[in-house]
Parts: C-alpha cells; structure tokens; sequence
C-alpha cells in the first residue's frame, strides 16, 4: 500500500508539473545595454533584468492575466508599467535604474503623456497625491507635482490632457463645470 501511494504521489506531481506550460520568453533591449526578459507559465509571470553578466528579477506574480510592460527607457533608468485589469483600473508604475536594478521610484495610476524622446511622462497618482498631477523625468529621476484645476468637475484626477508640454512650460486643457474650455500653463523653469 505504501508503495502505491508513492506512486500515485509521484504520478500526480509528475501530471501537474507537465501541464504547466510555459511560454517562449520575450524580451525588450534597453537603451543602455540592458535587457528586460519576460518569462510565463500557466501560473507564473517574470520579469528578469539582465545587464551585463549579472542577472535579477524585478517582478514576479501568479499568472492572472495583468499586463506588463516596458512604459519608458530613459537611458540610465526605466519604467515599467503592470496591473490595469479592464476599464478604469489604475496600472502601477515602476521606475528602476538600469545598471543596478534598484527601484527607484513607484506608485499607482494613469498614465495621462508620453514624451519618449524626452523621456518625460505625466500621470496621476491614485494613492498618494489626490487632486495632483505628476511630471517625471526619467533621464534625471526627478518629478515635480502640479495642483489639478479647482474647478475641473471631475476632480479629482481627471477630465484633462496634456495641449504641450516644453522643457519651459506644461500646458493642460480642461472644460470647467460649465463646459466652457479652459486652459492652464504651468511653469516648468522653477524649482
């Protein structure tokens, strides 16, 4: 008896481990050499840095179907984007330095602009800065936090883009409660 419990142990890891099936890894080169390589199973998700030699997981999750994904390469640091499951869900957002795999900065929420070649991106943060907007630097990780409109009907965080974004001014569009379109420029010059 004990030896067919062995054996039916035996079978039925033998059964769960083959019906794991794993998915041909990707991967994204980044700007500085680096490599984001990113591997699956039926029950596992990870992303793995690679630079150089050295090797390092960034991220690991049970495989339920989240996105992940290079967001933006600045060169010496980068971010990385997962969660968003359906409508309205807020991803969260990573930044880690390239040569190193340190995380430097995180939080939860939109992505509202994408500057690539500047490296610039704005979001709002769902967690940390309500009734706040964020614009982060990626080439030097530094971010600076800007007030939403007062008079945006849907603030908190919301129903604004981006018009222009310089290296000297921000600039936002809204409609106020009254739907007459406003605009607000912002300062980037100042400290």
């Amino acid at each position: 008896m004990k030896q067919f419990l062995v054996l039916l142990i035996s079978l039925t890891f033998t059964l769960f481990a083959s019906s794991q099936k794993k998915y041909p890894n990707t991967f994204e080169s980044l700007k500085n050499g680096g490599k984001l390589i990113y591997t699956y199973t039926d029950s596992l998700d990870r992303v793995l840095l690679k630079h150089g030699k050295n090797s390092m997981e960034l991220y690991s999750c049970s495989h339920d179907g989240l996105f992940i994904g290079l967001e933006l390469d600045g060169g010496n640091y980068f971010m990385i984007s997962w969660g968003g499951h359906g409508s309205g869900n807020p991803f969260f957002l990573d930044v880690y330095k390239e040569d190193s795999g340190t995380k430097e900065f995180s939080t939860e929420g939109f992505i509202l602009y994408e500057d690539t070649i500047k490296g610039l991106i704005v979001f709002d943060d769902k967690n940390k800065n309500i009734g706040f907007f964020t614009l982060y630097n990626l080439k030097t990780n530094t971010y600076k936090l800007f007030k939403e409109p007062d008079d945006n009907p849907c603030e908190p965080n919301g129903c604004w883009e981006v018009a222009a974004l310089t290296n000297a001014k921000l600039k936002i569009t809204y409609k106020d409660a009254s739907d007459k379109a406003r605009t607000i420029e912002y300062d980037l010059t100042h400290k």
